[in-house]
C-alpha cells in the first residue's frame, strides 16, 4: 500500500472499516504529511468483549485520522460519547440509493420475477432490508411493524435478506408472531 500510494502520488486513502484502517495507518505512517488518511465504519454495536477490547487499538488511530466517516448522525453521536472522540475530525455520509437505477419503470419486469421467486403476492406492499442480522439493524422491529400493519388491514409482506448473529432470534420472532 505504501509503495503504491507513493508511486501513484495518491493524496488520500480511505480505509473502510476498522481492520483495514489499522493496516492503512501502519503502512502510511511515514508519509502522513503527504497522504491524508480517512477512516469509516458502519459498526454501531460490538458483539462481544473481544471486539470491544480491540477498540483500545483502534481508538488512538481514529484520533489521528484526518477524518472519520460515520453512516448516520446517531452512530456518530454514540461513538463520540462512548469513546470520547470530541477532538477527532468527523463527518457523516449517509448510505444512499440510486433512485434512477431503482425507479419503478426500470424495475417493473424484475418485480414480477422477484415476487414469484420469493413467494410474494402481486398485490402486497413489500418492505425489505438487506443487511447483516445485528442488533443495530433492528430486523425485529420490521417484523413487528409488519404485524402491526397487517392488524390495521394492510396487505404487507417483508423480505429480509442477510445472515448474522441475530438471524435465529428474528426467525423465532417471525414464528411467534405467525408471520
Amino acid at each position: 500500500l505504501r509503495e503504491y500510494a507513493c508511486a501513484q502520488n495518491i493524496g488520500t486513502v480511505w480505509a473502510v472499516n476498522l481492520y483495514p484502517m489499522l493496516y492503512a495507518h501502519l503502512a502510511l505512517r511515514p508519509y502522513r504529511n503527504k497522504i491524508r488518511l480517512v477512516g469509516s465504519t458502519n459498526i454501531t454495536l460490538f458483539r462481544n468483549v473481544y471486539e470491544q477490547l480491540k477498540m483500545h487499538i483502534y481508538l488512538p488511530i481514529i484520533r489521528r485520522l484526518d477524518t472519520f466517516v460515520y453512516g448516520s448522525y446517531g452512530q456518530m453521536d454514540l461513538w463520540k460519547k462512548r469513546y470520547k472522540l470530541g477532538t477527532a475530525v468527523v463527518t457523516v455520509i449517509h448510505n444512499g440509493v440510486d433512485t434512477e437505477h431503482f425507479s419503478t419503470d426500470r424495475c417493473r419486469l424484475g418485480q414480477v420475477e422477484a415476487r414469484k421467486q420469493f413467494s410474494l403476492s402481486a398485490d402486497s406492499i413489500v418492505l425489505g432490508t438487506v443487511a447483516q442480522f445485528r442488533v443495530e439493524k433492528a430486523q425485529g422491529d420490521l417484523v413487528k411493524a409488519v404485524q402491526a400493519l397487517r392488524g390495521r388491514g394492510y396487505h404487507v409482506q417483508a423480505l429480509l435478506v442477510g445472515d448474522g448473529w441475530e438471524r435465529a432470534s428474528v426467525e423465532s420472532l417471525v414464528r411467534e408472531r405467525g408471520l
